[in-house]
């Protein structure tokens, strides 16, 4: 931790050294995790960011007044993408994927995970003709932003370090805290030019109540412009980049709680850079 940057002090005893595992006390658990996952995945406590949709997809949400955050399960429909386990692959945890194969699960991984795709590049419009200009702000609140880290096959992670060091000395190795939310902030390399910074929310407590169902996918719907327990979001601008577009969006404001916002035509799509695959999300 020190040859990256960061000191994290540990008692001897607050460890506790098992047959397959190294176990901490909860502050020092707690410490080490942000520490570690802190320097992989650093978080983004609020920034502006732009979400691309489609215009089916903007029309949900003028008439909603809502932004879905929808369930890891979706993303996961195309295995080869490796979400939420390709991390899981790198650090050598195979019970993620045990979970996955598993038919008769009832709570797969990834269903109490909810995301939106947010980036910061404003050429990505393959990915939707509506960009929406989007100001986040999760501090305090329990959704977490980071920007997407790209692990190809063979990566060494802060984390593979730390074990590997371990492991040359006849210890187990350490599982931090949160490693299975982080885990849904690593994909693929192929994926880099995607530039994905990530709005992700894990839901432990029903008492919060419950996703709702769009007939196929669950999602958590978090309300723009209201500050809430989720993330506070609020949308500032939206830019289309065809007349088509323009039209079809002003057509979905009307009437809602968005049409104060005057929409703007921005000029011809761009495309994607070659590496990038557009995703729903």
């Amino acid at each position: 931790m020190a040859s990256a940057g960061r000191r994290v002090v540990i008692n001897a005893g607050a460890v506790h050294i098992r047959d397959r595992l190294i176990f901490f006390d909860t502050r020092v658990r707690r410490a080490l995790s942000k520490a570690i996952y802190g320097l992989t995945f650093p978080r983004i406590r609020r920034g502006k960011l732009f979400h691309y949709t489609g215009v089916e997809a903007f029309t949900e949400i003028a008439k909603s007044g809502k932004l879905r955050l929808y369930s890891f399960r979706k993303r996961m429909g195309n295995p080869f993408e490796g979400e939420l386990l390709n991390l899981a692959r790198l650090e050598g945890w195979h019970g993620l994927d045990v979970a996955n194969d598993d038919p008769a699960n009832l709570h797969p991984p990834g269903a109490n995970l909810f995301y939106t795709s947010l980036t910061t590049a404003g050429k990505l419009w393959d990915f939707g003709s509506v960009r929406l200009r989007l100001h986040v702000n999760t501090s305090g609140k329990m959704a977490q932003l980071r920007e997407v880290q790209y692990h190809a096959s063979g990566d060494v992670t802060l984390l593979g370090k730390i074990n590997k060091a371990l492991a040359n000395e006849g210890f187990p190795p350490i599982l931090p805290e949160s490693s299975y939310r982080m885990a849904a902030y690593s994909v693929p390399d192929w994926l880099r030019g995607e530039t994905e910074t990530r709005l992700l929310y894990l839901h432990l407590d029903h008492k919060r109540g419950r996703p709702v169902n769009d007939g196929e996918f669950d999602y958590w719907p978090v309300r723009l412009g209201i500050t809430n327990d989720v993330s506070d979001v609020t949308l500032t601008s939206i830019q289309v980049n065809s007349q088509d577009a323009l039209d079809q969006v002003r057509k979905a404001m009307v009437g809602t709680s968005l049409n104060s916002i005057v929409p703007t035509l921005i000029g011809a799509p761009k495309t994607t850079p070659q590496s990038a695959t557009p995703r729903s999300g």
